[in-house]
């Protein structure tokens, strides 16, 4: 069945101009900020193929109200149903998709290889009238499409409003998916059938008897939720009582004689999803906006799984959770940037980057952290922006991710600068295993923030900041870990206590912050993200007490400097 190979949209709502390339894939995964156009894109393609003859369009459909220019929105399908293709409907507009993945309007070119394509655009003008039309590219022009025609696509979009999801009216994916368990024959009579049942009203509710004709169809949509994770001890069609006992709309999925639509939003949204990934099975084109709404990770995670081994039908989906990107191969995950006129596309060789940090391919620019007190550190900085200017680096839309050392953040830096990330490295200078990535960093153009050559950030601490700030460090991490044997004393000096460090001489100071350091960043006195966190304060609070020209005061001021004042 019919799968979308291109899209391009013109003037509509945030996305003045856009064009993209699905290929054949069956998933779509759209990552991106809040606002980058990712529901437009949703939204467009349901009214580029909406099965509804009424479609309404107002002045804000149009980019930035401006009705001079109309609103154009434009599909390649391949894979389309036969029955569309019939020379009597629009077997004469095909055109041709080459093995080299162009689209050829002369089908006189044919080869041996080439995919059957159909496009089918929409255009609103000031009018406010709609139009669909198949699209030729050539002397014969074009030719309206039906809506009864385009309801033969299967395109449905899951959203917030479904509970027409669980009626066999007309139009609704439920009417959909009993239209295709039927033979052809039947499919004619199936209007007929639905309105015999419903005259039935009164025995069928009385005895609360399920109809056998929806029976099959249920049983599938329970087993096809039980795969996505959700359990339903009953599932079976009845007629809802209201005030027209002759609608099919009033013909709805119970469980345990109870309507479905009065259950939770995320048990409505996962049965939704089952109706529709049977669709999807079938050939048919699901639109799911944020799919994570109303549903435990781990639910979320089955279903993207399942929606991402499709071989049939095709699913776009739109996502801000990080466990959605877990499941999904590399070239399945699309990334929508706000005002960009494509979708970024990752490589094969991008997966692991995806599945090991995919919470930093949903921000706009990404603090590169060698470890969790790098990590600590930067939520420090964060909250003292937060209470001394009014904001912290998430409403910039910064993220800082912990790469887990090695040489991981230098090479994690290098990924998502390849992938138009602004990236900036926070880390440690004391490994010379890594000198190759890190000299292939700096030529990439990558900003760091390092300490001093050979050092780490805990020696660096120890090294720079006052003394007074040192003992707080050490009373800290003896108040952490009381049993230590490790902190105090310090081997040749007599000091058993933070009180006796406080008014030492001067030259055992130099002397046991070497030291100190040293046996800090051994014994992983701070590799915590909270101990991060109380360490990166002390910083911040003592900076105007740093010597002008020391390393510590340099690294704060890179940090400042690179995160800025911008709110995205």
């Amino acid at each position: 069945m019919s799968k979308i190979y291109s899209l391009s949209i013109k003037h509509f709502r945030s996305i003045e101009n856009f064009q993209q390339v699905f290929g054949t894939t069956n998933c779509v995964v759209l990552i991106g900020r809040g606002d980058s156009g990712k529901t437009t894109l949703l939204k467009a393609i349901s009214a580029v193929l909406s099965p509804s003859w009424n479609y309404t369009f107002n002045d804000y459909d149009f980019t930035n109200m401006d009705t001079s220019i109309p609103i154009q929105i434009e599909v390649t399908l391949i894979d389309v149903y036969e029955d569309l293709l019939d020379i009597k409907k629009y077997g004469e507009y095909i055109q041709l998709l080459k093995e080299g993945g162009t689209i050829d309007p002369n089908i006189e070119n044919e080869d041996p290889n080439d995919k059957i394509a159909l496009k089918i655009r929409l255009t609103v003008t000031d009018t406010l009238e709609p139009n669909w039309e198949v699209v030729s590219d050539r002397d014969i022009g074009n030719k309206i499409i039906t809506a009864s025609d385009r309801a033969k696509l299967n395109m449905f979009m899951v959203s917030d409003y479904i509970d027409n999801h669980f009626a066999y009216s007309k139009g609704s994916p439920l009417y959909s998916s009993i239209k295709n368990s039927l033979e052809k024959k039947d499919k004619e009579n199936l209007e007929r059938r639905i309105v015999d049942i419903g005259r039935s009203i009164f025995n069928s509710v009385k005895d609360l008897k399920p109809f056998d004709e929806f029976k099959e169809t249920s049983i599938k949509i329970k087993k096809d939720a039980q795969a996505l994770g959700l359990t339903i001890s009953d599932l079976t069609t009845l007629l809802e009582f209201k005030n027209n006992a002759y609608s099919e709309s009033n013909i709805v999925l119970h469980s345990l004689n109870i309507p479905f639509k009065l259950n939770g939003k995320g048990s409505k949204r996962l049965l939704s999803l089952a109706i529709q990934y049977g669709l999807a099975e079938d050939g048919g084109i699901v639109l799911i906006d944020e799919i994570e709404q109303g549903l435990e990770p781990d639910r979320v995670r089955n279903l993207t799984r399942k929606l991402a081994r499709l071989t049939t039908g095709q699913v776009f989906i739109t996502t801000h959770s990080r466990d959605v990107v877990l499941e999904p191969d590399a070239e399945q995950i699309f990334l929508m940037r706000k005002g960009e006129d494509h979708l970024f596309t990752f490589d094969e060789d991008l997966q692991g980057k995806l599945r090991s940090k995919p919470e930093a391919f949903f921000a706009k620019r990404i603090i590169c952290c060698e470890g969790a007190t790098e990590e600590g550190i930067i939520r420090a900085i964060s909250d003292d922006l937060q209470e001394n200017r009014g904001y912290g680096i998430a409403v910039q839309g910064i993220v800082h991710i912990d790469c887990g050392g090695g040489d991981k953040f230098y090479t994690m830096a290098m990924s998502l600068k390849k992938c138009k990330f602004d990236v900036l490295v926070f880390c440690d200078d004391d490994n010379k295993d890594i000198e190759k990535s890190k000299n292939e960093s700096d030529k990439a153009n990558i900003e760091s923030v390092r300490c001093k050559d050979g050092y780490s950030i805990e020696e660096q601490l120890f090294d720079d900041l006052p003394w007074d700030a040192i003992c707080k460090l050490i009373e800290y991490v003896l108040n952490e870990s009381p049993t230590r044997t490790d902190i105090l004393p310090v081997r040749g000096f007599p000091y058993r206590t933070v009180e006796e460090l406080t008014s030492i001489e001067s030259e055992d100071q130099e002397n046991i912050r070497k030291i100190l350091g040293k046996k800090a960043k051994r014994n992983g006195w701070y590799k915590r993200i909270d101990h991060g966190e109380f360490i990166g304060k002390v910083w911040v609070d003592n900076y105007d007490k740093l010597q002008t020209d020391c390393i510590l005061r340099k690294e704060f001021d890179g940090l400042k400097q690179w995160i800025g004042d911008n709110i995205i």
